[in-house]
């Protein structure tokens, strides 16, 4: 059946993954929401009070204190804005204090843990992968999600359990089978149980990594990083090997995931970015936050269209859209400006009708559309990536991404984004197949255009039979519902 999630959840609005501090966290927070004219969600790393990747499971108390934290918490529900708090929940650190209480190590999945020196303020620890399946992990991390959502989070993010394969355990002792076929897919869902279990039916959510094949009836969110594929380096293997640097990939991202499971999921476009910086956590070293961010030339460089691609496929893949490493800075950036204004126009258009468009429609897939390609420069920046290992590569692409809807009732509804700063002819014909679906041969159309500038002329449309074609003006999103 269709989802059932918390309206705040499924509702219009814009995640902005946010890395730091509760005072640092208000501050963006106010800037964008003056600038996108919708609600906000916060999915907030690094509110706890160890340092990322560092002494797992000392979570408490919050970064800045409980008192800071709580105020900061208050406002952005105030302000009308849903967060989810992320925590790991699947490793630990031999450091923390939790793991010096003598109990965890029988349940980490590796039986000997090795010695390593104290790490230093700042400093990352290693971190040993527990036993997902044991029920004493399970206990723990169920009672770290009951702590977090008493701080007045509306959601949880579990970090590195869907799909982690380090969780694969051989410790008997655990009380489970040892390689046996399903095992990890067990012992990750009965994870997620223990987590749901302590979740608000209808008022709290729960989100995890992608692609969550295995527990699309545990999760409300899931992360996809699809729309991003380039700057996510999705396709290492393939653009590598031997290829010059800035070669144009050979693939073109799809939406299979929500082409198959759309009605049953709720996905969330991860990876996509304002200042093409990685985001990091501000007590981390100053050595490694600088090896990570040094704003060399490639990372100054603004690449507009790659942002304007990002966030078409989003919406036309029906998506909710998320800005990651968001910083005050780059917020009051002119040229930050324009991208907001362009996705605050698509955010507009995926949401209208109160919000239930996109959400509550059958997805039909992509639009076979046609229009003169364009050239667009991309950086290759994912998570973890070496100053060295970025690069720049050149996609051809069409400036104009679509994709064909069918809302409760009558008709489809076709959603076409411009990422061209110039006018865009354009033709998209539906197949026979998706026409016998409405029992025509022929369309009736009306659209509304959807743009960043206030004074942009509206899309210039007409249809033949089943082929819709016209002009598309710059940056702007058009709705199309056909009968």
């Amino acid at each position: 059946g269709m989802r059932n999630l918390p309206s705040l959840v499924e509702g219009p609005g814009l995640w902005v993954s946010f890395w730091g501090g509760p005072r640092a966290v208000g501050a963006v927070t106010h800037d964008l929401h003056r600038l996108v004219a919708t609600p906000l969600k916060v999915d907030w790393r690094c509110w706890h009070g160890c340092v990322r990747e560092g002494a797992y499971p000392d979570y408490f108390p919050p970064r800045e204190g409980t008192e800071v934290f709580a105020q900061a918490m208050r406002q952005l529900a105030e302000a009308g804005m849903l967060t989810q708090l992320g925590f790991d929940g699947a490793r630990v650190s031999p450091h923390s204090e939790w793991w010096r209480s003598g109990e965890a190590a029988a349940h980490a999945v590796e039986s000997e843990i090795a010695e390593t020196p104290e790490p230093a303020d700042g400093e990352t620890h290693p971190l040993v992968a527990m036993c997902p399946r044991s029920a004493y992990w399970q206990g723990q991390v169920s009672e770290i999600a009951a702590r977090t959502l008493s701080l007045g989070a509306g959601g949880i993010y579990l970090e590195g359990v869907v799909g982690n394969r380090s969780l694969d355990c051989r410790r008997p002792e655990h009380g489970h089978e040892v390689g046996g076929r399903g095992e990890r897919m067990q012992g990750m869902r009965s994870l997620l149980e223990a987590v749901r279990a302590r979740l608000r039916p209808g008022e709290q959510h729960l989100t995890a990594d992608g692609p969550a094949e295995g527990c699309l009836d545990l999760v409300d969110l899931t992360f996809a990083t699809g729309a991003a594929a380039e700057r996510m380096d999705a396709f290492a293997l393939l653009t590598r090997g031997g290829a010059a640097a800035s070669s144009p990939p050979r693939w073109t991202p799809v939406p299979l995931f929500a082409a198959v499971y759309h009605s049953y999921a709720s996905l969330v476009s991860y990876g996509i970015s304002l200042a093409n910086n990685q985001p990091y956590d501000p007590q981390w070293t100053a050595e490694r936050i600088a090896a990570q961010h040094e704003p060399e030339d490639l990372i100054r460089r603004e690449y507009p269209v790659q942002f304007y691609l990002e966030a078409a496929r989003s919406v036309v893949w029906g998506e909710q859209a998320m800005i990651t490493n968001l910083t005050q800075r780059q917020v009051r950036d002119e040229a930050a400006r324009r991208k907001l204004a362009f996705l605050g126009a698509a955010l507009q258009a995926q949401s209208w009708g109160a919000g239930k468009l996109l959400p509550f429609s059958e997805f039909l897939g992509l639009l076979e559309v046609e229009a003169s390609p364009i050239q667009v420069e991309m950086l290759v920046n994912p998570p973890g990536c070496e100053p060295e290992e970025r690069r720049v590569i050149w996609r051809r692409q069409s400036p104009v991404l679509g994709s064909l809807w069918k809302p409760p009732g009558e008709g489809v509804v076709l959603v076409l984004v411009n990422i061209h700063r110039e006018t865009v002819e354009f033709s998209a014909r539906l197949k026979p197949s998706r026409m016998g679906r409405l029992g025509k041969t022929s369309l009736e159309a009306a659209g509304r255009t959807f743009s960043p500038d206030s004074d942009a002329p509206a899309a210039a449309l007409r249809v033949s039979g089943s082929e819709i074609y016209g002009k598309l003006p710059p940056n702007a999103v058009f709705l199309v519902s056909a009968r």
